[in-house]
């Protein structure tokens, strides 16, 4: 996948409307889902994160993700709304949103104020602009209103994409792990090329707290593309302690990476995801990676109602 930031905030504002509003039944789908939660009901529908991110990195047409929601209104008109939504499943996740499979999407829906750094009081609620504040990375740190077809996001943020300058907005995390995989996953499938202060700070962190077993058998079980392996890891982890606190550090050449290609089946080692159809679905398969090591663990599985 080759970067091709988009140049300034029009050019993404541009991109993501095209997303939006193309005629393909992939992309209609999505435009689809949006109207039919919001046909009964007048509250405003963003896109959040992930999304807005790749679509400024690598453009429209590899995007195949799954889709954060958020709407700015009460819990009570959200499940109301998502209630009407026929033949769909709707499953709560343990964050008090919500996953609803359409078409050849996932996606994750939730309202603003149920978000995690709000709910536990650690980002002020004033508007929709406060979740700007509630992302760990910087580069998730952008919304996009579907309905207004605008694009809110910090100054710097189109700059730094463009430059791969990646930083840490807000660490605490109901997930450390993941973040951390997240983290290192920027570098090697975003191409992140330097990290700034907080970032490096964090990695710092991370790498005392979490072995490279750990962080390789979360992503096998996290995604089902992989780009992390033991060599990049030594080498990430050699470059970080190297760097005195309150620096930031610059990426040596990273080339974006393809996934791992070379993944053998052995028994009783990993359990990772599958994608069928563009859905996410539990499967048995064990992988090991060229990673010269097997890591034994189980597939966590979350409890939804």
């Amino acid at each position: 996948m080759k970067n091709h930031a988009a140049p300034h905030k029009d050019a993404l504002k541009k991109r993501v409307n095209r997303f939006f509003q193309s005629s393909t039944q992939l992309r209609a789908d999505v435009y689809g889902f949006v109207d039919a939660v919001t046909e009964n009901d007048q509250f405003d529908v963003y896109v959040f994160g992930g999304l807005v991110r790749d679509i400024g990195l690598f453009g429209l047409r590899d995007f195949s993700s799954d889709i954060d929601l958020v709407v700015e209104t009460d819990r009570k008109s959200l499940v109301n709304a998502l209630s009407k939504l026929n033949n769909q499943t709707v499953v709560e996740n343990k964050f008090g949103g919500f996953r609803i499979a359409h078409g050849a999407w996932c996606f994750d829906i939730w309202c603003a104020r149920d978000t995690w750094a709000i709910k536990n009081r650690l980002v002020k609620y004033d508007d929709i602009t406060s979740l700007l504040k509630t992302t760990f990375l910087s580069w998730d740190s952008a919304l996009f209103d579907v309905r207004k077809q605008n694009l809110i996001c910090n100054n710097d943020y189109l700059e730094n994409l463009v430059n791969g300058s990646l930083d840490i907005v807000l660490q605490d995390s109901p997930n450390e792990l993941g973040s951390m995989v997240r983290l290192t996953r920027a570098i090697y499938g975003k191409g992140a090329k330097e990290l700034k202060v907080n970032a490096l700070d964090t990695l710092k962190t991370y790498f005392k707290k979490y072995s490279f077993e750990e962080i390789l058998s979360y992503e096998c079980q996290s995604y089902s593309k992989l780009f992390l392996d033991l060599s990049k890891l030594e080498s990430l982890r050699n470059d970080v302690e190297s760097m005195p606190s309150g620096s930031s550090l610059r990426i040596k050449d990273v080339q974006l990476a393809l996934p791992l290609q070379d993944i053998v089946s052995v028994p009783n080692t990993l359990r990772t995801k599958n994608i069928r159809n563009g859905l996410h679905t539990s499967s048995q398969l064990s992988y090991r990676a060229q990673m010269g090591t097997s890591i034994g663990n189980s597939q966590l599985t979350l409890s939804l109602t």
